[in-house]
């Protein structure tokens, strides 16, 4: 059943794959036929990841950071 979730992981197949909303992430990438993992941030306005100031292109998959909610008290 897991494999069916992809531990979260949501691949990216066509631009329907991609966030509609900004959002932290993880995200995985190919370059020169070598795989990298980091995080950053989609930016849904200008419809791209971008891991600090470095723009990232060739994301095959990405899952979202999901932050802690707040303390109570």
């Amino acid at each position: 059943r897991d494999i069916m979730k992809n531990n979260g992981w949501i691949k990216i197949q066509s631009e329907k794959d991609f966030p509609n909303e900004e959002l932290d992430c993880h995200f995985v990438f190919k370059q020169n036929n070598i795989k990298y993992q980091t995080f950053g941030l989609w930016d849904n306005k200008l419809k791209c990841f971008y891991s600090g100031a470095l723009k990232i292109n060739c994301v095959t998959h990405y899952q979202k950071i999901i932050k802690p909610k707040a303390p109570l008290y």
